[in-house]
C-alpha cells in the first residue's frame, strides 16, 4: 500500500507542474491585408 501511495505522489509531483506552467501564448498577426491565392500565408483574419 505504501508503494502505491508513494508512486501516486511521485507521478502527481512530476505532472502537476507541467499542467500549472502550461499557459496560452499570443502569436502576432501577420499584417497581411490582401489575399493573392488560396492558402497564402494563412487566411486573412479581419479585425
Amino acid at each position: 500500500m505504501l508503494k502505491k501511495v508513494t508512486l501516486a505522489m511521485l507521478i502527481v509531483s512530476l505532472l502537476l507542474p507541467a499542467v500549472i506552467m502550461a499557459g496560452t501564448i499570443e502569436l502576432p498577426k501577420t499584417g497581411q491585408t490582401t489575399t493573392y491565392a488560396t492558402g497564402d500565408d494563412g487566411a486573412i483574419e479581419a479585425g
